[in-house]
């Protein structure tokens, strides 16, 4: 993660993946905001808090989506701002789902989305790399309490496991995807920009996956 502590600004709706990044990051040291749901966060911090020595390592800003959105906004990024003093990176956590992969027909505006995401990130690099700002992105694979596994069954979802994974396991939301992220955060990953990463454990390989995406900058 380099000598200095970083300072993360991560969106997040209470969820695991989101909640195993947090913890990553704030094990390595990092200094978090977290934006959202305030409920939602305060319950997310409440259940890390115990594995943690720095629990003070998070401030939350509450998003009130059912008001004005950009005001919304506005107001809560000047406070994440101060919070901070300054920004090293920005977490912006968010999914897509579906059941298939490749070209089939009704999926016009999903396929359409996933190929915007990543060419976002690509161009985003382009654009405001002289800045300094590096723009990469995370293609998660499927975890056992997404929406397709659950339709599946969780039960039948377990049993396929050996038939459909390549690493005979599906995504583990603590840990597989926060390790990734605190790399692409880290100076490890100072020239890296630009890029998707798939961490997937090959689903997207060898069966139809839901891919999710973090815009990291």
């Amino acid at each position: 993660m380099g000598d200095s502590v970083k300072r993360v600004l991560l969106t997040s709706a209470g969820d695991d993946i989101s909640k195993g990044i947090a913890f990553r990051l704030a094990k390595a040291g990092c200094r978090l905001v977290l934006m959202g749901d305030k409920n939602q966060l305060q319950k997310m911090v409440g259940d890390m808090a115990s594995s943690l020595k720095e629990v003070n390592a998070f401030k939350i800003v509450g998003l009130n989506m059912e008001e004005d959105l950009e005001a919304v906004f506005d107001e809560a990024v000047d406070l994440a701002w101060k919070l901070l003093g300054t920004l090293d990176a920005f977490v912006n956590c968010c999914a897509y789902e579906g059941t298939e992969r490749g070209l089939y027909p009704g999926a016009a505006a999903y396929g359409s989305s996933l190929a915007g995401v990543q060419q976002l990130v690509r161009l985003s690099a382009l654009e405001i790399g002289k800045h300094k700002i590096r723009v990469n992105a995370v293609a998660r694979g499927l975890q056992l309490d997404d929406e397709y596994p659950l339709a599946m069954g969780k039960e039948k979802a377990e049993k396929s496991t050996a038939d459909i994974m390549p690493l005979l396991r599906w995504l583990d939301p603590k840990n597989d995807v926060g390790s990734t992220v605190m790399y692409l955060v880290g100076d490890d990953s100072c020239y890296m920009t630009g890029t998707t990463i798939f961490v997937d454990g090959a689903q997207s390989i060898v069966r139809p996956r839901m891919r999710a995406y973090m815009i990291i900058k």
